[in-house]
């Protein structure tokens, strides 16, 4: 299956885009997303990513990543086999602050490489649907989570 995987990067560095799209594969393969999606991921510094979090969810801090599903009604129609052929679905978009993720590299003791896969891995499930609020929610999430991130850092 093909996706269509847009990157956007607003400062230098990250993952490289093969790695991108190879998280995007594997976890909407996870997801079994039979369809194309389209999903963008674009990588900003710290000043971005505080306005981006104070205009969509009015928390004036930068935060490690952001993720903003599709659309709702084109979601609820692909849910019920509605697509047009060929056609790519509005997966989502993810929005990762890089000096963020260098910061919890170094403070987690990780590769910056392993933080980012575990940011855009936690930002496609949020687009799939999946949450952290009750607590097993979050066990399935974060279990899920880490079994796609651990697939993607032992390549």
């Amino acid at each position: 299956m093909s996706h269509t995987v847009e990157i956007v990067r607003r400062v230098r560095g990250g993952l490289s885009d093969r790695d991108v799209r190879r998280a995007v594969e594997l976890t909407l393969r996870t997801l079994k997303r039979r369809t194309p999606q389209h999903v963008s991921v674009t990588f900003v510094g710290d000043a971005a990513m505080r306005a981006l979090n104070k205009r969509t969810r009015k928390i004036d801090k930068t935060t490690d990543v952001l993720s903003f599903p599709g659309e709702a009604p084109r979601r609820a129609a692909l849910a019920r086999g509605i697509v047009i052929p060929g056609e790519p679905h509005f997966f989502g978009d993810v929005v990762i602050s890089l000096p963020y993720a260098r910061r919890d590299a170094t403070q987690l003791d990780i590769t910056l490489q392993h933080e980012l896969f575990d940011l855009l891995v936690h930002g496609l499930l949020h687009c799939a649907g999946h949450d952290h609020v009750k607590p097993a929610d979050a066990r399935r999430m974060f279990r899920l989570q880490e079994s796609l991130v651990s697939r993607l850092c032992s390549r």
